[in-house]
């Protein structure tokens, strides 16, 4: 068998042997030892799972994982950086209930080594739905820290004249009162709930297609799909938002009855680009830097705070032009010109900057905003992934 000959290899061999069982250590065997493998269940996690790992001198190890007395895993890593294993294939275990990933996470430390198994979607309290009602919270605390920047970036984006961010601030002030600053905060935490709940759930499902979740190619096409799922969920908040932004006397009720039900996608085009431009420029970069700076969901929130917000900078700033032109697009009395004519009317208005209209207020948004909502998520989703 598989296992025996595994377990006489380990025997055989001059080496020590850490035996850890549900990813919990159990002891450290030297060559003298008798070797016995102790089962034990923790919570739920299935008593078959259990894990070797058998030092081969140095800092290389080798790994493996056996379910039911079947090597199902057999890997390498090396024990002088930290980093993480993840196997998305599925198994059968338990009788029959399937595993969707799991995933090791190994440190020099060897004691801070850790096996979680995760459950298939529609399987009790899924991952899935996990990851939506998390990725909602975060996303409703992102919004309500910065939203009276994001109307003062809506407010300038929309004028034909060049102002800078402190007078709109201040017009607004005066003129309207602190009150204006929250104008259709109501429509977008109502989004928010399924934009984030929907977008953040499809990454994650999506990365965990891939073979590396870890890879650029796994970043990249979950966050494309995050992009679009969310300008489909969006685009009607995005263009009550807009309006009553620019608008302090509509309510969300009227603008809805105003445009009807086709007309609260106008601008869809431009939503849709810039929310799959911006997904794949933050995502990619943010996912790029946790793994440079070593950093685990959930651990080290100082720097997944830097990585999450300096991701924000250049991913907010180069979808700002696709940002105006949605705001064109989606304000009231704007002319149903489409997406290539509302550019070339923005062009022609003031060239280039017009394109760059409110990118300071827009980057000073986004980036502490996606701040709070990536690290709030990847805290939480930590904080609640209990093995299962």
């Amino acid at each position: 068998m598989a296992l025996d000959a595994l377990l006489q290899r380990i025997r055989s061999a001059e080496t020590s042997v850490l035996i850890s069982i549900a990813g919990k250590v159990v002891k450290i065997l030297t060559d003298e030892d008798m070797f016995k493998v102790e089962k034990s269940t923790i919570g739920a996690m299935p008593p078959q799972v259990e894990v070797y790992f058998a030092s081969c001198g140095g800092s290389h190890h080798d790994k493996f994982v056996v379910i039911d007395g079947k090597v199902l895993l057999h890997g390498s890593f090396n024990m002088s950086s930290r980093g993480v294993y993840r196997n998305n294939e599925h198994l059968a275990v338990d009788e029959g209930r399937r595993v969707r990933e799991f995933q090791l996470t190994f440190d020099m430390d060897i004691s801070k080594t850790n096996l979680e198994i995760r459950s298939p979607w529609f399987n009790g309290n899924s991952d899935v739905f996990q990851s939506m009602w998390i990725g909602a919270t975060a996303g409703m605390g992102g919004i309500i820290a910065v939203y009276p920047v994001d109307v003062v970036k809506t407010r300038m984006q929309h004028s034909r004249v060049s102002s800078s961010a402190l007078q709109v601030l201040n017009n607004i002030f005066k003129h309207e009162g602190v009150v204006s600053f929250y104008k259709g905060l109501g429509p977008q935490l109502c989004g928010t709930v399924p934009d984030k709940a929907i977008s953040l759930a499809t990454r994650e499902y999506v990365k965990g297609k891939f073979a590396d979740p870890s890879a650029f190619s796994a970043s990249l096409a979950s966050a494309v799909a995050s992009g679009v799922t969310q300008s489909v969920v969006m685009n009607p908040v995005e263009i009550v938002k807009v309006r009553m932004q620019i608008d302090s006397s509509l309510s969300a009720a009227g603008v809805i009855r105003e445009l009807g039900l086709r007309g609260v996608y106008r601008g869809y085009s431009a939503c849709v680009s810039r929310d799959v431009m911006f997904a794949a420029t933050y995502f990619t970069l943010y996912d790029y830097a946790k793994r440079r700076l070593q950093i685990e969901d959930g651990s080290s929130l100082g720097w997944s705070m830097a990585a999450a917000s300096t991701a924000g900078i250049p991913a907010a700033f180069f979808s700002t032009p696709l940002d105006v032109l949605k705001t064109r697009m989606q304000a009231r009395g704007a002319e149903p010109l489409g997406f290539v004519r509302t550019l070339q009317q923005v062009h022609s208005d003031g060239g280039v900057r017009a394109l760059f209209a409110g990118w300071g207020p827009r980057v000073g948004r986004i980036a502490p905003q996606f701040g709070i909502v990536l690290v709030s998520y990847d805290w939480l989703q930590h904080r609640f992934s209990a093995p299962k």
